[in-house]
């Protein structure tokens, strides 16, 4: 079996899995990465230190309040409570960000 119940912290001479990292084509990598000026390409946000940013969520959008993003009577989005908005005006204070709000 591939896959057992092992003791934490780790033993000294855990099992080791080989992963092979050189079977992505080449070709992919410099698209992936944008290395190839024939094809362009999209780097994406690595999300490395993002907690040192601007209180956005890793997807871009922004946490927010039920309250705090509400819709007008043609639709369109209005922020109605601008203190409740992002990390600091949500989870900072106690209050659990709306997913839906959120987007």
């Amino acid at each position: 079996m591939l896959f057992t119940k092992k003791p934490v912290p780790l033993p000294a001479d855990p099992p080791v899995l080989s992963v092979p990292t050189d079977i992505t084509p080449k070709a992919d990598i410099e698209l992936a990465y944008a290395l190839s000026d024939r094809n362009g390409g999209y780097k994406v946000q690595n999300l490395i230190g993002l907690y040192l940013s601007a209180p956005y969520l890793h997807d871009g959008g922004v946490a927010a309040s039920a309250e705090s993003i509400k819709q007008d009577e043609s639709g369109r989005f209005m922020i109605t409570k601008p203190d409740e908005l992002g990390m600091a005006g949500t989870l900072m204070r106690g209050i659990v960000p709306d997913s839906e709000a959120s987007l």
